[in-house]
Parts: C-alpha cells; structure tokens; sequence
C-alpha cells in the first residue's frame, strides 16, 4: 500500500470533497443565492482535479485524455449551474440546456473507456478501430437530445409542458444512453483489471473499482427513490454523484500506477547518492538527500551548482577533482602532440630541403653531362694558340648552346614549345655572325612537341653547326610545324663537312629521319622528327 500513500492522499481528499458537497447541500439548501451552490463547487474541485492532472501525468496521450474527461466534467457543472440559477424562468433556453447535460453525460463514460485502453498502450500505436464507431454513435446521440422537441425520442411530455420537473418519459434513446453508460463503464472496469494484474495487487485493483461500484449504488438508489436524505433533503444529486465517482475513479488509477505520474518525490529524493537539498524562498533547507551536509563545502575539487525551483531554489555539489585531473593529462598530451607535432614539421621540412637539393643536384649533373663536350671545347679553343679573340666568335656560339640546352633541360616537363627551338637557334646564328657569315631563320607554325622531339632537333643542329664552324660562310634555317611532324632545314654554304647524327634510345616516343646533300660548298641538311616509334 505504501506504493498508493501519496495519491491515496489525493482519493482520499476527494472523497472528503463528496461529503462536504452532500453537507453544503443540505445546509444551505432553501437558502437565498445558494440554490447551485453545489454546483459550482463540484466544477472547482474538477478545476482543481485537471490542475494537478496536467502537472503530475507524465503520458502525454493519459493526460489528454484525462483533460478531456476534466473538460466536460466542468461543462456539465456549468450547465446545471446555467440551468438552475440563470434560467429557471426562461423554460425553452432551460429546456435545451437540459438537453445539453447529456453531451458531457455521454462523452464523460467514452473518455474513461479510451484512457484504459490507453493504460500500457505506446504512445505511437493507435487506438483499436472501435473507438471511431463509438465516437460516431457518441455524436449521433447527442444529436438526438439536442434535437428531442423534434422527435421526442429520448423524452416525452404526457402533459404538454415540455421541462424536467419529473413528469417526461423516458424513451427509447434515454434507454440506450443507460446502456451505452453502464456498459462502457462495464467495459472500462473490465480493461483496467485486466492490466493492472501485470503489476498490481488485488487489493489495489479493488480500490479502482470502488468510486464507481460507490456511483453505480447510489445511482440506483436514486432510481429506486431511497437516496441518502438528511431531513428529508438529498444529500447529493445525480450530476455531483457522477462527477465526484468519474474523479475518484481516475484518481484512483493514478494512484495505484496505471496512469504514470510524478509521486512519491520526497523518498526519492531522500533516497539519491548526489549531495543536494531543496531550500525555501528564505534559503533554508527542506530537503537534502541522504547522508547530505550543508552548508557545503567549495573547494577545487568541488563545485557547488543551483537551480531555480517554484518555491525556492536546489543546490547540489559536483566532484570536479576527476575532471580537473582528466583536463591536466589532457593538457600533457596536447602539449606533448604539440612538441612532437613541431618536430615531426621540422624533420619533414628538413627531408624535403634535402629531396630538393638532391633533385637539383642530379638535375644539374644531368645537364652538366649534356653539355660537356661543349665546355671542354669552349676550354680547349680558350687556350689555342691562335688566341682569344680568334676563337670568341665560335666561344660565343657554344656558350649559347650550353645556355639553351641547360634551359631546356631544366623546363623539360613532358612538352616544349615550338618558339623555345626557334629562339635557341636564333640567339646561335646570332653569335655565328660575329665570325662574318651570313644567316638567316624562318619559322611556320606553332604548337608543343614532346621535350625530347625539340631537345634531339636543337643537338642536330648544334652538331651540324659546331662541325662546320670553321667554314661556314653562310647559313640558312627553315622550321616548320606540321600536326605532329616537325621539320628542321639547314641551307650551308662551307666546306664539306662529315657529320654523324648522334644516338638516341628506342623509345624516345617520336620518329626521326635525317638527310644530307651536298653540291660543291652547298650542302642540305633536313631533320624530320614525327611523334610515336623508335629511329628511321
């Protein structure tokens, strides 16, 4: 029973309300001004009922439904109040407010069926397809009371004065409603035993049934005309019964655990491990969970947090220390990631310093290899005896060659363009005409060969060039650009020259094919270099 002890409390006071109601009754009945006294306290007590519904019932689709059931508890106190105290003497407006009882009469037994079948149902799953045939027949009764004057089917007026003063009959519709009442009453009894067997005693489950067995009793008695009276005066009336067994009932549901609700607080505050208490508007302590000391103590290993609460304010204490020493490590290892972070950057810095040099250095052995034969030529006519001066015309010529080689070897990237080969040959027939010989270049087309393509045309040239050096009076270089076909003409007037093309791999990636023609001291040379196979 200790699970019951908090909302018992709640039953409990209902039942106390339902006693005063049948007290101020019988008190103040024939009093002036005091007629539905009654009436209005049964619609505060359902006010103050939803109140707490709406604050304790933690299932959402329960607590809709239990608000519903609240709402037209109210409006039928509203009715009866409307009915007995404003328009007593306004016999049609009564007359339809009569009628209008029976539409919360109708809607307060359906409410209570849906909440138990809502008790342990998910809150995702719908209700069974029966609930929209009740609702339907639910409207199409009140329907029919609201519109008796027309066919008379719920009452009937043998006397032709059409009020409530207990000379109607009850027809057929009437009868149906107490069907329609006792058996989803019946059937809302039957549900909620069912599940409360899961995990409720039989004593609880009885408790239940007890607000409604009470307003089925008392119903009957009134039917039967041996209704409780004090002084000849009932001590309550149809409606306040209802209301008061339709309250007990559902609050008796909350209370025995169907309906989940927020109870049982202060246990299960006194029950946490979490150093906390509840203190008052003037900071005094209400509350504390077990083994709790306040005021607390505030150190660095301990934090002391609040939060606003109605009434007051709750403060509890956190242990921080296992934090504070998980933030320290944390720190370590930044600082250590940080370190080492540094120095794995300097050590990859440093590794690609070194990849660079070594790239360049073997870049520039590469070139150096490419063009030794023409340093140690340069070398070698430095130091004739026919001196310096003789002999710059022909430096000047190779030294231009060691630049543009070097250059083209160190721009070689898979493609050169044309205007690289172009200019290279022009800065040596520049030079050669230091020595007196005549020169002159033309160049159709443009485009980018492959590196070796213009690379292997520049070296025929220069070889061709360097080897009638001595000689040469005259030269005439013609490029030309085709697609994929390169052609290199060279028009020499000087003594015969002997020349051997020097060799190139198999898989260069272009073709080449060189003839010579000589005729007197004119001597043709054409070089054709095509993209794809080996040597021609």
């Amino acid at each position: 029973m200790q699970r019951f002890s908090s909302s018992g409390r709640a039953v409990a006071l209902i039942a106390a309300a339902f006693l005063l109601c049948g007290a101020l009754h019988v008190a103040l009945y024939g009093v002036f001004f005091t007629e539905s006294i009654t009436q209005l306290f049964c619609g505060a007590a359902v006010l103050v009922w939803a109140l707490s519904v709406q604050r304790r019932v933690t299932d959402r689709r329960l607590r809709r439904m239990l608000l519903w059931a609240a709402a037209f508890m109210l409006l039928y106190s509203i009715l009866q109040y409307v009915s007995y105290s404003l328009s007593r003497d306004v016999l049609v407006f009564g007359r339809y407010l009569w009628y209008a009882y029976y539409i919360p009469m109708i809607v307060i037994p359906l409410c209570c069926f849906f909440t138990a079948l809502s008790v342990y149902r998910p809150e995702e799953e719908p209700l069974p397809r029966v609930c929209v045939f009740l609702t339907v027949l639910a409207v199409l009764m009140a329907l029919g009371f609201l519109t008796n004057d027309l066919h008379f089917s719920a009452f009937r007026f043998p006397s032709g004065v059409m009020d409530d003063k207990g000379e109607q009959r009850h027809s057929w519709l009437y009868i149906l409603y107490c069907i329609w009442f006792g058996l989803l009453m019946a059937a809302t009894l039957v549900i909620v035993s069912r599940k409360g067997s899961r995990g409720v005693g039989r004593a609880l489950q009885a408790l239940t049934a007890a607000p409604v067995l009470a307003m089925a009793l008392l119903l009957l008695l009134g039917v039967l005309g041996i209704r409780p009276r004090v002084n000849g005066i009932d001590l309550w009336k149809d409606g306040q019964i209802f209301t008061f067994g339709v309250l007990g009932f559902l609050e008796s549901c909350i209370g025995i655990g169907l309906i989940p609700a927020n109870r049982d607080y202060e246990r299960l505050f006194s029950l946490a491990e979490l150093p906390a208490v509840i203190l008052d508007e003037q900071e005094q302590p209400v509350y504390r969970t077990a083994n709790t000391r306040y005021p607390f103590p505030e150190n660095a290993d301990t934090r002391v947090q609040a939060h606003a609460i109605p009434g007051g304010s709750i403060r509890w204490t956190t242990d921080v220390g296992p934090l504070r020493m998980m933030n320290e490590s944390l720190t370590e290892a930044i600082q250590q990631i940080e370190a080492r972070n540094a120095y794995l950057a300097e050590e990859n810095r440093t590794q690609q310093e070194r990849a660079e040099l070594e790239t360049r250095s073997r870049l520039y052995d590469r070139v150096s290899h490419i063009v030794r034969p023409q340093l140690d030529s340069i070398e070698a006519r430095a130091r004739a005896a026919e001196g310096f001066e003789a002999q710059l015309p022909r430096i000047a010529v190779l030294c231009a060659y060691v630049k543009r080689r070097s250059n083209m070897e160190l721009m070689a990237a898979g493609l050169l363009p044309l205007e690289e080969l172009a200019a290279a040959i022009r800065e040596s027939l520049e030079n050669i005409r230091l020595g007196g010989a005549d020169t002159a270049l033309q160049a159709a087309g443009h485009g980018e060969y492959p590196a070796g393509m213009i690379t292997a045309a520049y070296e025929h040239f220069e070889d061709i060039l360097e080897a009638s050096m001595d000689s040469l009076t005259g030269l005439l270089v013609t490029i030309r650009a085709e697609g994929d076909r390169l052609t290199l003409r060279m028009l020499m007037q000087a003594d015969a020259i002997e020349y051997a093309a020097r060799p190139h791999p198999e898989d260069a990636g272009f073709t080449r094919q060189l003839t010579v023609s000589t005729d007197n001291r004119d001597t043709l040379v054409t070089l054709t270099l095509a993209k794809g196979g080996g040597d021609v």
